[in-house]
């Protein structure tokens, strides 16, 4: 018999903690003109990658907003500049540089969690 090498993926987010990083997040943003922008999407990744795991191993996010500042905001004003068409080959360019920087944590105890809120 094969046996499966597929590797187990788990997500513990919680939708409550989700929703209070997306309002602190988005109020930097807001009142810093967009120029948070950058470090809201570093604090995303970060909180995803806490928040999985890969054959039981939690992941770390290790870029920073500095990093893909110019990324972003290049990317945000050609997505202007062209009334949205140029938003799709931005995400997909912000979202490979994301996974560049997702790696396995060295922790020994991950904290793992599951709740609906």
């Amino acid at each position: 018999m094969e046996q499966n090498n597929k590797p187990i993926m788990e997500f513990t987010g919680k939708g409550g903690s989700l929703l209070w990083l997306t309002l602190w997040t988005g109020f930097l943003t807001l009142i810093t003109l967009g120029f948070y922008l950058p470090w809201a999407i570093c604090q995303r990744a970060k909180w995803t990658a806490k928040n999985t795991f890969i054959n039981g191993k939690q992941m770390k996010f290790t870029g920073k907003g500095s990093q893909i500042a110019g990324i972003v905001y290049v990317s945000v004003f050609l997505s202007i500049l062209t009334l949205g068409i140029f938003s799709y080959w931005a995400y997909c360019t912000i979202k490979k540089w994301i996974y560049l920087y997702f790696e396995p944590s060295d922790e020994s105890n991950p904290q793992r969690t599951i709740d609906i809120f």
